[in-house]
């Protein structure tokens, strides 16, 4: 019997742990909707617009994050997938979407699986 105790109790105690990243997750959508009322930061429509016309290729990944460098407290950094495979970092004044940063990364190549002689 107290071997079923022992995990019972664990997940007792360990369980709401696992709610963090989601509270947090809400927390930060709240943040961007305020920030973006306030006027202290573009609209996500917005920033799609300039990164497609200035960056064409396959937007990989785009994050709002407090940056204590940039001009207004906040950055957009974005991750592109350039047609010829080099993935592009480009990093954004939230605000203003004054380019701050760029860095090119390497070429990726995906590996084709090798279905071996039949």
């Amino acid at each position: 019997m107290f071997r079923l105790i022992r995990p019972a109790l664990a997940l007792l105690i360990l369980g709401p742990l696992a709610l963090i990243p989601f509270a947090r997750a809400d927390d930060d959508h709240r943040i961007a909707r305020e920030l973006l009322k306030a006027g202290e930061i573009v609209s996500l429509e917005r920033l799609l617009e300039e990164v497609k016309s200035s960056y064409p290729g396959h937007i990989l990944k785009i994050k709002l994050d407090d940056d204590d460098d940039a001009e207004t407290g906040w950055v957009y950094e974005t991750k592109i997938l350039r047609d010829d495979g080099v993935v592009v970092k480009i990093e954004y004044d939230a605000k203003s979407l004054k380019v701050l940063e760029v860095e090119e990364g390497k070429k990726k190549h995906r590996k084709k699986k090798d279905r071996g002689s039949r």
